[in-house]
């Protein structure tokens, strides 16, 4: 069938995809690239995953001069496939005709250390070290039309794994099968079809572990979203100080989901690394953000400990999850995290400026230790308290706790008693308790240092209750 039946086939036919891959392969070998293109890239996202579809594609993108989609294409497949040493050698190729010699011998080097008796990769790993500065990078790739995508060594293909041998083995490498020289197609072989599904079970799971964690956080928001109230017995300080905040922690948490995968792609593209897929670097970005903002939200005698799980947790994504030179992980490491941290604390310093820094372990420590709600009984009436806070030894944390919900209960209904407190000589709040209980805002911010008399008036030998939320230690004497 010729190319023009073909092309009406296909557009009638939309998902003949076997004969979209024979149009494909038509189109390419008549060098129409970018009709091939248009059809590959259909087959790499809707058809069954194929090693051929994919080495194809990194040909044609190769052909039209875009080096680095062609090498990215086929990074990406070498994680599927990433034993089959045809789409090394490709992309060893691809690099060398691109310029970029030192990734072409690593390249070169990755073969050996999959096939340490392949026959091309140590001559050309010499060849790239003792060049000519000044030779043309170009580098033919061979191209023929065969079901391997591109030919770039004779060999032979696996007829029980699918894997490239070269023409000097009798058993396959990968395998240890027979080789035979009748089977040079192959589609998609059983083990290629496992490492794609491990590979698909990798991301599914890593998928589901990123949801959990931002669920997690998402539930956590939610938990803080409603204010204590003096009904609250466990409410602490450190629940009102989430709840007083809560807005900064939201944004934080966006902030961290947006910028740490654009930090990770800057570095990258800093460093010049595209040996690492996208969704690879995504899928890492994604999960130290929300694995992050997750644990902002552990106790709070734990969360000094809380920057290191991060630190911790990046490095050795990237060490062993980026299969990067030592070397250059740490770069990417250093310079990403740096850039996190920085965003971090300008947004931080955004809502709450820069008073808290120096003052974090008196922070943490009164928010460890204190609760916030103060119970005091038995209560008289007809005599004169005082009420006073006492300082947290952070100026920004009294500033953030001074406000004070209070509830009075008495076991005298009528007459109701009345209730005065003064602030000095003047009277700052003067009313009749009831209903009962009786609940009310503290009239002024409970400052440290300062103190108000509470006067409680009825009949004689009434008594009273008062409960006070305030993330303040608060001391009532009379």
């Amino acid at each position: 069938m010729d190319v023009a039946k073909l092309t009406t086939y296909v557009e009638d036919n939309p998902n003949a995809f076997a004969q979209r891959w024979r149009l494909a392969k038509k189109l390419y070998m008549a060098a129409e690239y970018r009709l091939a293109l248009e059809h590959l890239q259909i087959l790499k996202n809707e058809w069954i995953p194929k090693a051929n579809v994919v080495r194809y594609l990194g040909a044609t993108l190769y052909r039209l001069g875009r080096h680095d989609e062609a090498s990215g294409i086929l990074n990406e497949a070498i994680e599927v496939w990433p034993n089959e040493i045809a789409i090394h050698e490709q992309l060893a190729r691809v690099l060398e005709a691109a310029g970029k010699y030192e990734k072409a011998i690593s390249a070169w080097q990755t073969i050996i250390s999959i096939d340490s008796k392949h026959t091309m990769a140590p001559r050309a790993v010499k060849r790239l070290k003792e060049r000519d500065k000044d030779e043309n990078p170009h580098v033919e790739l061979n191209l023929l039309d065969s079901d391997s995508g591109i030919d770039l060594n004779l060999g032979r293909l696996c007829p029980n794994c699918g894997s490239q041998n070269g023409s000097e083995f009798d058993r396959c490498w990968q395998c240890h099968a027979p080789l035979s020289d009748q089977d040079r197609h192959i589609p998609t072989p059983i083990t290629q079809r496992r490492r794609i599904i491990s590979s698909q079970l990798v991301t599914v799971i890593s998928g589901l572990i990123i949801v959990a964690l931002v669920s997690f956080g998402i539930f956590m928001t939610l938990q803080y979203a409603v204010p204590p109230s003096t009904s609250t017995t466990d409410a602490t300080a450190y629940s009102l100080v989430n709840n007083r905040l809560l807005m900064a922690r939201a944004v934080i948490g966006l902030v961290m989901l947006v910028v740490w995968p654009l930090s990770l792609h800057a570095t990258m593209y800093f460093l010049q690394i595209d040996s690492v897929s996208t969704s690879r670097t995504n899928a890492t970005a994604l999960f130290l953000a929300a694995l992050t903002y997750a644990l902002t939200w552990v106790p709070v005698e734990f969360m000094v400990y809380v920057p290191l799980i991060p630190i911790v947790a990046s490095l050795l994504l990237v060490l062993f999850g980026f299969g990067l030179e030592f070397a250059k992980s740490l770069y990417v490491w250093a310079i990403h995290g740096s850039i996190i941290t920085a965003v971090v604390l300008l947004t931080i310093i955004g809502f709450v400026g820069t008073q808290p820094i120096p003052q974090l372990p008196d922070i943490l420590k009164h928010l460890a230790e204190a609760p916030a709600v103060h119970e005091f009984t038995d209560i008289p009436t007809g005599s004169e308290f005082t009420i006073k806070a006492y300082t947290t030894w952070s100026d920004w944390l009294d500033n953030e706790l001074d406000e004070a919900k209070c509830e009075l209960i008495t076991d005298q209904a009528k007459p109701p008693l009345v209730l005065e407190i003064k602030e000095g000589g003047t009277t700052r709040m003067y009313k009749d308790v009831e209903p009962v209980p009786f609940r009310f805002d503290f009239p002024m911010p409970l400052s440290p240092g300062k103190e108000f008399k509470m006067i409680l008036t009825g009949p004689q030998g009434a008594k009273a209750s008062l409960r006070i939320l305030c993330g303040l230690n608060i001391e009532l004497s009379r």
